[in-house]
């Protein structure tokens, strides 16, 4: 039969060997619960967005009935982590003597052992599962032969707790078992208690307590040795496949004579269906890593462990730690060496870009990097996200990690101080905010100490320099302002700190002359502005400009006497007073009122208002009314 033909043939019967093993995915059956989708290949207790290391490919978006880690191939939606026809991948088959496990082809558990919550365990030593899955055996007794006992019987010997069998690797077993196979999952705690081992033929006890066989291989009579790949049994210090090997066919050193060549596991004259000679040997080119799809093509994947080969295509079981598949190429194995790329770090794709740092780089599968930017600090720990944190003018990480400022402080330039200091205001009015009143009015914007005011008139974002923006000194006088107008401004601070961009809005509003009113201008406290910093309980003076009127026919309170009152929030009496008596209508009267006072002996921040009484001489009323300045005890 012609070669070609050969492969075919072979493979079409390896592909309904498979059918039938498998059977058809049932329609009226739930769909399986999601695997990890993205395991924690780091080990640093989060959970990593990134597919199952077993899934080559890109995930195909086939929308929400199709989600990962299911996938369509061909025309069916499967679960390519535990479908044995398409394993971690569409067209993946782990055949007939391999399961399907979290996107893994892998060889079915041990002699003495059996799946219990997906994990192979050893029945014989499981003190979780003992004899069966999910017997327990009471504290005190180990699981020895299958029974809980108060010692473990030869030839099984007992380890100690301090002898964990997985410290968080590859285990993920339930006490001292051990896996037939490795599983990928993260491991919980070591054991607790003493436990029984076959220092035989324990991957993770071989020959003593705590002596682990390395990736790849398995305990053989108390030594560690290479793993034998799916499909090939050991036989003495070497694995072989047992169909075909010419040497150890259907059994260990079971040779063929001269001239027979081993098909199917015996000793024929010539190779059976779904086999073809390659010398003098029987292959499958559906499934020899050998001879995969031809004679000697043999499958030599990079970085990864046991050489796989299914419908004639090379493949592997695994990666080896530290690389990865990122082309999806088989072929080539695990080409990737995503411990120490910063481009794909810990898995593909995964780029380092660690915020406000240099000198990114990958360091054992995480990101790293080399310094902070000036401002910044790693305050959560996470050096894969970098500094994340601006200690410069945070208030909860002032200059460095963890140093919080206090209620009422800021954190400018890496140090507490009083926000006040940071923070613009204007008077009249105290905050920004929409004001209405009869006639253009002179505003103050000031700040507790030295500042720089940036300001606009026409409602525009003010930029230093750029045509409409003034600057000037606080306390900072601006022009008288009439009609409709928006005045937008912030203040630079020495050191600097910029402050928010603040917004007022006037209206010159003839209907605010109604009834009686006032407006108060150019406040000036200890000799400065409207703004001031003093000590507790020292005495404090300052002027006012005012301008005061009421109706004196109709409206609120026609003739009516006024006192002009100035009061202090903290302070006791009024702090000044005008007695006005009836000012009459609007523009009424106008003049300068001296008030002083004592501070306050509590720290803090106290406006300055101004009101109207209705009153017949200044007796200490206290009005509530419009700041007008503002002092800051320390």
């Amino acid at each position: 039969m012609d070669l070609k033909y050969r492969v075919l043939w072979a493979s079409l019967l390896l592909v309904g060997g498979f059918a039938h093993a498998c059977g058809g995915d049932d329609p009226a059956a739930p769909p399986p619960a999601p695997v990890d989708a993205g395991r924690d290949v780091s080990n640093d207790g989060s959970t990593d967005a990134r597919p199952d290391r077993a899934e080559t490919g890109p995930d195909v978006d086939s929308g929400p009935s199709c989600a990962s880690p299911r996938r369509i191939c061909g025309a069916e939606c499967v679960d390519i982590s535990s479908n044995n026809r398409h394993c971690g991948g569409c067209g993946k088959d782990c055949g007939a003597a391999a399961v399907c496990s979290d996107g893994i082809c892998l060889a079915p558990c041990g002699v003495d052992q059996a799946r219990c919550l997906g994990q192979c365990v050893s029945l014989g030593t499981d003190n979780v599962n003992c004899g069966s899955c999910g017997k327990r055996c009471a504290d005190g007794l180990v699981c020895s032969g299958g029974s809980c006992r108060l010692e473990c019987a030869p030839p099984l010997g007992t380890c100690p707790p301090a002898h964990p069998v997985d410290a968080g690797s590859d285990a993920a077993v339930s006490d001292a078992t051990a896996d037939a196979v490795a599983d990928g999952a993260i491991d919980a705690a070591p054991p607790e208690r003493r436990y029984c081992a076959d220092f035989t033929g324990d991957e993770r006890n071989c020959g003593a307590c705590g002596v682990r066989c390395a990736p790849g291989q398995e305990c053989v009579q108390g030594h560690c040795d290479t793993s034998c790949v799916v499909g090939q049994t050991r036989c003495d210090s070497a694995c072989f496949d047992l169909s075909t090997d010419l040497a150890h066919c259907g059994s260990c050193d079971n040779a063929c004579a001269a001239g027979e060549v081993c098909s199917g596991a015996s000793c024929q004259a010539s190779c059976g269906l779904p086999f073809a000679r390659c010398g003098n040997r029987c292959a499958n080119f559906a499934s020899d890593p050998e001879n995969c799809g031809d004679c000697g093509r043999v499958c030599r994947p990079e970085h990864a462990t046991a050489a796989t080969c299914a419908a004639g295509q090379c493949g592997y079981a695994r990666c080896t730690s530290g690389f990865a598949d990122c082309d999806g190429d088989q072929e080539n194995g695990c080409e990737q060496p995503v411990a120490s790329d910063p481009l794909n770090c810990g898995f593909c794709g995964n780029q380092c870009r660690p915020a406000n740092a240099s000198g990114a780089n990958c360091s054992n599968g995480k990101c790293n990097y080399a310094t902070c930017a000036a401002g910044f600090d790693d305050c959560d720990g996470i050096r894969a996200n970098g500094c994340e944190t601006f200690v410069d003018g945070d208030t909860a990480n002032c200059g460095v990690c963890g140093k919080k400022c206090a209620l009422g402080e800021l954190c400018n330039h890496s140090a507490c101080a009083s926000a006040h200091a940071f923070t613009s205001y204007v008077f009249p009015g105290g905050i920004p905010g929409n004001y209405g009143r009869p006639r253009a009015t002179r505003y103050t914007v000031a700040t507790l100490g030295p500042a720089s005011i940036h300001f606009t008139l026409n409602g525009s974002v003010p930029a230093p320099g750029a045509a409409g923006t003034t600057t000037g000194i606080s306390p900072l006088a601006l022009p008288a302002i009439d009609g409709n107008t928006t005045v937008r401004w912030f203040a630079d601070f020495p050191g600097g700190f910029r402050g928010a961009v603040q917004t007022m809005t006037h209206a010159t509003d003839p209907g605010t002359t109604v009834n009686l009113g006032h407006i108060s201008e150019n406040t000036r406290i200890n000799g400065g502005g409207p703004v001031a910093l003093v000590l507790a309980g020292a005495t404090v003076t300052g002027t006012v400009d005012y301008n005061v009127w009421s109706s004196s026919v109709s409206g609120y309170c026609p003739g009516c006497i006024l006192q002009y009152v100035i009061v202090v929030e903290g302070v006791g009496p009024s702090a000044g007073c005008a007695n006005l008596y009836t000012p009459g209508d609007y523009p009424g009267v106008s003049g300068a009122l001296g008030f002083g006072f004592t501070a306050p002996t509590k720290a803090g921040s106290y406006f300055v208002r101004a009101g109207l009484v209705q009153q017949y001489d200044c007796d200490g009323t206290k009005p509530g009314g419009e700041p007008i300045g503002l002092i800051v005890v320390q």
